[in-house]
């Protein structure tokens, strides 16, 4: 349940044993709840990525990260290269 100021965040990283595909990212900002409704685009979003919910959609509702933070980092190459945006 969401409740008080919903704050999160999301992490994605790609795991390599090789040292110049190590990468993550994290996204940072307010989330809010769609009611399935009014999920439209991000509904749709989600049934093109993840094929099983095109015959059996979620139940919903789904939570909407409006981010204002982006971090970063990857290995590229000799060096390492991170950012903050």
């Amino acid at each position: 349940m969401l409740t008080g100021h919903a704050r999160r965040f999301d992490v994605r990283d790609r795991y390599s044993d090789e040292w110049e595909e190590l990468a993550w990212v994290q996204v940072l900002g307010d989330v809010h709840i769609v009611e399935m409704r009014d999920a439209g685009d991000a509904l749709a979003s989600v049934i093109a990525k993840y094929a099983p919910y095109g015959t059996s959609p979620p139940p919903g509702p789904l939570l909407a990260l409006d981010p204002d933070r982006c971090l970063f980092w990857r290995a590229a190459g000799d060096q390492a290269e991170a950012a903050d945006r």
